[in-house]
């Protein structure tokens, strides 16, 4: 039973913490982080922490809808984002440099039937297509497909903060801002 007494109080103090980090007092949130000193397995509670969201792509935000403090609910619009413009032209410029190659192709094609372009044209050509679609699927992965977006709440949650103003430049991993689960099972409802 002595070898068990840790183990019961560290987790009864992980459970008491738990609870009280969602509890809801006079009708807001305690977004403070709460400390248990124990003896004993450490137990993890990541499941209601907090969590910085960030920019998946160079760009700039052009508004947020929250601010610290609001509680929303899953799929709530958080900040509008958009796109750096250097992205989205290297995008657009791509797709057009596709349907030209692409076009170029069908010619080499309709040459080749007609015995006026040899194999090596129209591999050259089909090579050429290739090349501009994976610069295309790279530009895309970069984001220059996507102009500008809502970003949306991943769970129901309050805003604990904004790291950013609107307008700002940011490269790709910059911290927007910080929400902490809602309700005392943190079921990111």
């Amino acid at each position: 039973m002595s070898r068990l007494a840790p183990l019961v109080i560290a987790m009864l103090l992980a459970v008491v913490c738990w609870h009280s980090m969602g509890r809801a007092e006079e009708g807001r949130l305690d977004p403070q982080p709460r400390t248990a000193m124990g003896f004993g397995h450490i137990i993890s509670l990541a499941a209601c922490s907090s969590s910085t969201l960030s920019s998946q792509r160079d760009g700039a935000v052009a508004g947020f809808h929250v601010q610290p403090g609001d509680q929303v609910k899953k799929g709530a619009r958080l900040l509008d984002f958009e796109t750096a413009p250097e992205l989205v032209t290297a995008y657009q410029q791509a797709t057009a440099i596709l349907r030209l190659t692409q076009s170029a192709r069908a010619r080499t094609e309709s040459l080749f039937r007609q015995q006026l372009a040899t194999r090596g044209d129209l591999d050259r050509a089909e090579l050429a297509v290739r090349d501009v679609q994976a610069i295309l699927s790279l530009q895309e992965a970069k984001g220059g497909a996507t102009p500008s977006e809502t970003v949306l709440a991943p769970f129901g949650g309050v805003v604990t903060g904004v790291l950013v103003a609107p307008g700002d430049r940011l490269e790709a991993g910059a911290a927007l801002l910080t929400l902490t689960p809602s309700g005392a099972n943190c079921d990111n409802d």
